[in-house]
């Protein structure tokens, strides 16, 4: 029996370690022309941060937003292509920071 009880502790702690450590981040893949904060996913274990990423082609601006891996990354970088493509990357932590 008591073993019993010392499984079921330690399966509903390690259950709530999880879910606490779970963040959540707007998604949207492609977006288009207007920003779309998208649909509120749990991100897998393994995201640590949400990210939202702005390509600018000329006048086309397309969006997406999703959950990121960079663990303690919190902020921008923009870079541009010989093409002269734009790109925003921006991370962030917390729950629907990237909306």
């Amino acid at each position: 029996m008591a073993k019993l009880r010392f499984l079921l502790f330690f399966t509903s702690f390690f259950v709530s370690l999880v879910s606490i450590s779970a963040i959540r981040c707007f998604e949207c893949e492609d977006c288009g022309k207007i920003p779309d904060e998208g649909t509120i996913v749990e991100c897998h274990q393994t995201a640590f941060n949400c990210y939202n990423y702005t390509m600018t082609d000329g006048n086309n601006k397309t969006y997406s937003r999703a959950c990121g891996m960079s663990f303690g990354s919190d902020g921008c970088f923009t870079y541009t292509t010989a093409t002269q493509v734009v790109h925003l990357h921006c991370n962030c932590e917390g729950d629907l920071c990237n909306g």
